[in-house]
């Protein structure tokens, strides 16, 4: 029987090449390296994890000069999977960690599948830079609104008269009211895409049937 480890905190895993080849901040950027994107993503991941209690672990084949297994702050670390595929190295980590607590991040559906099986949920890449881009404009908005910009929001007076601790307390409840908002967002744009794709399967099935031949 596998011994499941216990995970502190809930813990995303990245396919990190899954990632570098489907986000949109990659895409049509020529004569950078490897390396380069690896360090842009895992950049983009730690901006991100700030907003967040989980942790972040981004895996990516093959190897590095600075060491297989790389921490960035509390909540960021990265894998390098060396010989292996990284596809196995997640597979492995779903199936000897505590698979309820983990969110696999790819578009990979072998990779998908078998986390799906090991009890892990799973995220695909667009959803989850979508997430990423909504929080960059929430924290936009909040530096501009810092610096007396013009999309300032409304002073708030109650904030205005609470202490360090209870204001903090009110900052992290807005930022996972923004989070929620967010994943009810993407769940309905992949309804739609949904509802969208088995339209056009209908369509298209309905018209083969059209255009065959009579018995």
């Amino acid at each position: 029987m596998v011994n499941k480890m216990a995970i502190a905190k809930p813990l995303i895993i990245i396919d990190g090449c899954n990632a570098l080849n489907l986000m949109k901040s990659f895409a049509g950027e020529t004569g950078k390296s490897f390396q380069s994107d690896c360090s842009k993503l895992i950049s983009l991941i730690q901006n991100f994890s700030y907003q967040s209690s989980r942790r972040y672990i981004i895996v990516f084949d093959g190897f590095s000069a600075a060491g297989r297994n790389q921490n960035f702050g509390e909540n960021v670390s990265v894998i390098y999977s060396g010989k292996k595929i990284a596809d196995l190295v997640i597979e492995k980590m779903t199936l000897e960690r505590n698979a309820k607590l983990i969110e696999v991040v790819t578009s990979d559906n072998e990779v998908a599948a078998v986390c799906r099986n090991h009890g892990a949920k799973v995220m695909k890449v667009p959803d989850f830079e979508r997430q990423i881009e909504f929080y960059g404009g929430q924290l936009d908005r909040h530096m501009v609104t810092q610096k007396g910009g013009k999309a300032a929001a409304p002073a708030n007076p109650l904030s205005d008269n609470l202490d360090g601790e209870s204001a903090k307390k009110l900052a992290d409840l807005s930022v996972e009211l923004q989070k929620r908002e967010m994943e009810v967002r993407v769940a309905k744009e992949a309804e739609t895409r949904k509802s969208k794709e088995l339209k056009e399967k209908a369509s298209k099935d309905s018209a083969a049937k059209k255009s065959a031949p009579a018995g």
